[in-house]
């Protein structure tokens, strides 16, 4: 196999490419993943936070 044909074959292969383009993909899934559910933690904590005010409220008889 000669020099040229082992640089034209360099030229065509694209698997290397496909490759890094996956791993692009899935790691901006995993962080869009990661970003919605750290903000889902941050409102179901707020809720919870609330529904314990207010059930303590209720049962001190202050809920208005």
């Amino acid at each position: 196999m000669g020099f040229l044909s082992k640089i034209k074959r360099l030229q065509t292969e694209e698997t290397g490419a496909t490759v890094i383009e996956y791993a692009f993909i899935a790691g901006l899934v995993g962080l869009a993943a990661f970003g919605a559910i750290s903000n889902l933690g941050d409102s179901d904590e707020a809720m919870f936070d609330h529904v314990s005010s207010n059930f303590t409220q209720s049962v001190d008889g202050s809920l208005q």
